[in-house]
């Protein structure tokens, strides 16, 4: 095989292997004009070179800027022989022909960071607002890399990154994965690529507890113009699925929302909302996706002595006002992640009752009002409205819960329909929590003990 240069008639010596025997020989013709050329024409190329892959090691720096060394090399050594140079045709590394020319010719070859040896930052990201991958990275503090190069799962030191595009309409049947948000936002599954197994770093890296963040976009391009990503905030995986390994199968997660908004912001609606065109959102096929052991009921306990021997002082009062500042941001989350885990547990039971009906109508009146004295509207089999107070904590069955003025005086309204579902032991990491329940007059329950009161200036 012959090629004329302009500085010689070079003649490139293939073995059996298809790889270049003489490059040390053509390598000494290439000079800084022709790997400049080279560059302008990688730049062209978006980066995309055929048979070349980014460098998982090092960089060359040229100036100024990283380029993979090879595909550099490779495209400098078409243009010199007039000819596709591919990149098995010769060896890389620091010893190699390739790094060689390059340090001969002034060039610095520059180790590359790993990502998963870097610590990325997100204390500057604002949920429901909109990035690029490059933002992302910046502001995460980590060294920049080629865009093509950052793929949906990025592995940091301390945490996972997730850059997902939930509407793959246009993709081939290969990359068409089912990622979307379910329940409203409460929860958001996910499918990863199918060479990963759950001993796959990244995948490994989620369920030992590796912090999880989740950027996410409805469209890839909009007429032709690439769209930013929506950072929807912390997720943290609570069930996986892997029904064959074979490399052909994905790892389903179902991840839990740790930010979920329920009044969000249009931003991070319009991600909550999305399902495909191809599969309408069916609310029997997602709770089957969500774990089924997350609520446990239970029967109420026996009065406590010592609480009978407080009630029974003459002249007490027995009424609890809440205050709901002083129980804090803290109790503000548990009480919802409470709250999150009812609405599942009436949305299955009536499923099991054959009332999928009914289980599209449970409501979460506490999103949108405090004055209800009530969390959640749900239904007996009959189709009977249920009112449902939930009193969460992460102690025993017989913690004390506070309860409003508010919430008695509907006890008193509703009678019998009217729940109060007390969760115990609650489980932050875990979503799980156990409970019983008891529904009437919360006079007629519970013994209230007043210990809150509103004070004004004498």
């Amino acid at each position: 095989m012959e090629h004329t240069t302009s500085n010689s008639r070079v003649k490139i010596q293939l073995n059996s292997k298809d790889k270049i025997e003489n490059i040390k020989q053509i390598a000494k013709l290439l000079d800084r004009t022709q790997i400049e050329h080279a560059v302008r024409q990688f730049k062209k190329m978006d980066g995309r070179v055929d048979t070349y892959s980014d460098s998982t090691s090092y960089h060359v720096v040229i100036e100024g800027k990283e380029y993979p060394p090879m595909a550099v090399f490779g495209l400098a050594l078409s243009l010199l022989l007039d000819t596709t140079i591919k990149g098995n045709q010769f060896q890389g590394g620091t010893t190699s022909e390739c790094c060689k020319t390059f340090k001969r010719l002034g060039y610095e070859i520059r180790d590359k960071i790993k990502m998963e040896d870097e610590v990325f930052s997100s204390g500057h990201f604002i949920l429901g607002d909109h990035y690029k991958k490059e933002d992302v990275f910046r502001l995460g503090g980590v060294t920049p890399r080629p865009i093509r190069n950052v793929s949906g799962t990025s592995r940091f030191e301390n945490c996972v990154v997730l850059f997902v595009t939930l509407n793959k309409e246009n993709k081939n049947v290969a990359h068409n994965y089912d990622d979307r948000f379910k329940m409203g936002g409460t929860y958001f599954q996910w499918e990863s690529r199918k060479d990963f197994t759950p001993n796959s770093p990244s995948i490994a890296a989620i369920f030992q507890g590796y912090n999880v963040l989740l950027f996410a976009r409805i469209d890839e391009k909009i007429k032709g113009k690439s769209q930013p990503f929506v950072y929807a905030g912390p997720i943290r995986a609570i069930e996986a699925n892997y029904p064959r390994d074979d490399n052909q199968t994905p790892v389903e997660v179902t991840f839990n929302v740790e930010c979920y908004k329920p009044n969000p912001i249009p931003s991070l609606k319009a991600l909550y909302d999305w399902a495909p065109k191809s599969k309408v959102k069916n609310l029997s096929k997602d709770l089957k996706s969500i774990p089924m052991y997350q609520l446990t009921e239970n029967t109420s306990p026996e009065p406590l002595e010592q609480t009978k021997k407080s009630s029974s002082k003459r002249g007490e009062k027995k009424r609890k006002v809440t205050d709901w500042g002083k129980q804090g941001a803290s109790n503000r989350s548990k009480g919802l992640a409470g709250e999150k885990l009812v609405i599942l547990h009436e949305q299955r039971k009536l499923l099991n009752l054959g009332r999928e009906d009914l289980a599209n109508k449970v409501e979460h009146v506490a999103l949108d009002s405090d004055s209800a004295g009530y969390d959640i509207l749900s239904f007996d089999e009959d189709g009977n409205e249920i009112y449902i107070e939930v009193k969460t904590t992460d102690k025993g069955i017989n913690h004390h819960f506070f309860i409003s003025q508010n919430e008695v005086k509907a006890s008193q309204k509703y009678g019998k329909q009217y729940y109060i579902y007390r969760l115990y032991n609650f489980n932050d990491k875990s979503g799980t929590a156990e409970f019983y329940s008891k529904n009437g007059n919360v006079d007629d329950m519970f013994q209230l003990v007043e210990d809150t009161y509103k004070a004004y200036l004498k």
